[in-house]
């Protein structure tokens, strides 16, 4: 006969080894879990950080080319401007010869007339007819200078208009200054087996087999612990 305390200790034993490899079991699934939980966490602060960093450096790109732009546009501006002064200028300096060589032609006229010997009505008639002719060329003479003075008001404003919507657009090409998004949750970590648990089990196992020798021995009839058929 098998001694009943052996077999009651494998049992107990062998009961004892699958609690022991269910609770190795169980911790080595919670730590794969709570490990790839924390992966998954890192990673998603790490593209969180990707994210604004690449959003920070296009937004910084977009600052760069608006500033290059201002440079860029004021010098096409300025071009416009000058050449605008340029041609008014050159409208001046066309009037201002004009009036000169008007007047030279006035005082030309009247110098002949004074040779010729005209005098009385004659000579006023002449001399007024002179004047009503510097007058007209004069007033020709301030009428191109107005014109040209209004289509270089008007031509700034075009160009300053110009320049202000243009830097308008760039500047609303920028965009809002951007910002880190919403963090992810923390993870959620499992809770593994228990150590105490676990204790606790091992001990019940072994006090059922301590049970179970007993019951299976003569000690359980009333004999003793020694005294078994072999």
């Amino acid at each position: 006969m098998c001694n009943p305390v052996a077999v009651a200790g494998a049992k107990a034993g062998g009961k004892a080894l699958g609690q022991i490899g269910e609770f190795q079991q169980q911790r080595a699934q919670t730590k794969a879990v709570n490990k790839g939980r924390a992966n998954q966490y890192k990673n998603q602060l790490a593209m969180r950080e990707l994210k604004y960093n690449t959003d920070v450096a296009a937004y910084n790109t977009r600052i760069s080319d608006y500033n290059v732009g201002n440079l860029e546009r004021a010098d096409a501006a300025s071009l416009a401007y000058q050449a605008a002064q340029g041609q008014l200028n050159e409208t001046n300096r066309a009037a201002a010869y004009s009036s000169l060589g008007a007047a030279q032609g006035l005082a030309a006229a009247q110098g002949r007339a004074a040779a010729r010997g005209v005098s009385g009505q004659s000579a006023a008639l002449e001399q007024q007819s002179l004047m009503a002719a510097f007058g007209r060329d004069q007033a020709l003479t301030m009428d191109n200078l107005l014109r040209a003075r209004y289509a270089y008001d008007r031509g700034a404003a075009r160009t300053r208009n110009k320049l202000m919507s243009a830097n308008r657009q760039a500047y609303n090409k920028i965009g809002a200054t951007p910002i880190a998004g919403i963090a992810p949750p923390k993870p959620v970590f499992q809770k593994g087996p228990s150590g105490l648990a676990l204790v606790g089990n091992l001990a019940a196992t072994a006090a059922s087999g301590v049970g179970d020798a007993y019951s299976m021995s003569d000690a359980g009839n009333g004999g003793s612990w020694f005294d078994w058929k072999s």
